[in-house]
């Protein structure tokens, strides 16, 4: 059996300007268990069958502090697979229940190396300096 490396998905909409689905009132809240790579293990509750692709991403990238500034500036994208099916940019739109996500399903997911934090020290005319 082959093993797919996971697709990189990029959320279409990082801005967060898409509302996330709200539960129907018929709806069955779901929750899923997903993985990093470092083995950090976090639960998503009140996740409906319709949501796509795109709002389970954005979920997961504000489970793991991928801010909206961090996504912009350094091109922050999240991969999620379940066991050897990783899911790709084209499903985005598409419901979990279309791509196969079920309740209760763990997922792995892999985000890229948090950006090297930098330091600026400012000085005035007088010498005087600041570091942020």
């Amino acid at each position: 059996v082959a093993v797919l490396a996971p697709a990189t998905l990029v959320s279409r909409a990082s801005d967060h300007s898409h509302p996330l689905p709200f539960m129907q009132h018929n709806s069955v809240a779901w929750s899923l268990t997903v993985e990093d790579e470092f083995g950090e293990v976090f639960d998503l509750k009140e996740i409906c069958a319709d949501m796509d692709l795109d709002s389970l991403v954005d979920l997961v990238k504000d489970r793991l502090g991928l801010t909206d500034f961090t996504s912009e500036r350094f091109g922050v994208e999240v991969s999620l697979w379940h066991l050897e099916r990783s899911f790709n940019a084209s499903e985005m739109t598409m419901s979990l229940v279309d791509i196969g996500i079920q309740d209760g399903m763990r997922l792995s997911c892999k985000s890229p190396p948090s950006p090297m934090p930098i330091s600026v020290v400012v000085s005035d005319m007088s010498g005087n300096t600041v570091e942020l």
